[in-house]
């Protein structure tokens, strides 16, 4: 009895916060275009809009794929860089043969791999990169944003490309919330069941 009654009434709180998540969305949307003054005209160019959508799609794909190779290349670090001539040569039975010729490990089953010569660590640095693309699509945004004939329709865009994203991002707390008190250990949901949803 207990537990349908929480389920019910966590039932009703999320509905109430997905309508209350419509809302703020709904009422972000409308202030932008609001103010880009694009809601009362009826003529819009789609050609400019695609233009200005696919923009901004590539910017924050872009803003995306740079942090996330920041990561990688943090997690990997330095990595050595090794000569193309052979010094020797590591036995399939674990023996270490300083020879390159065709005999080499022919009385230890093998060779098991080469061994090159170390000549330096090479630290892959995204970072020059990464900031001339972000820089070039970040230029083709403010000369969208500040080109006067574009400019409105550049914000109506924006608007509705930000309302999508507070979408998103008022999920994913929904989600994350969702999730903290799934894992929350029973006697803690009676506790907030008892002192929270009853009074």
């Amino acid at each position: 009895m207990v537990l349908n009654s929480y389920n019910l009434k966590a039932s009703q709180m999320a509905t109430k916060f997905i309508k209350r998540l419509d809302s703020w969305a709904i009422q972000f949307r409308q202030k932008l275009w609001t103010k880009s003054d694009v809601a009362t005209s009826k003529i819009i160019n789609p050609r400019v809009n695609y233009i200005h959508r696919v923009i901004l799609i590539i910017t924050f794909c872009t803003i995306l794929i740079f942090s996330i190779l920041l990561v990688v290349e943090y997690i990997r670090g330095d990595y050595p860089i090794y000569g193309s001539a052979k010094i020797g040569a590591v036995c399939k039975d674990g023996w270490v043969s300083y020879s390159t010729g065709s005999g080499t490990c022919s009385h230890h089953g093998g060779v098991a791999r080469w061994i090159y010569p170390q000549i330096g660590f090479h630290y892959c640095n995204p970072l020059p990169y990464g900031l001339t693309i972000l820089t070039t699509f970040e230029i083709l945004l403010l000369i969208s944003l500040f080109s006067f004939p574009f400019r409105q329709r550049f914000i109506a865009c924006l608007a509705e490309v930000g309302y999508h994203i507070t979408y998103l991002i008022c999920s994913c707390f929904l989600f994350i919330v969702v999730l903290i008190v799934t894992l929350l250990p029973p006697s803690i949901l009676f506790f907030l069941y008892k002192y929270w949803f009853t009074n």
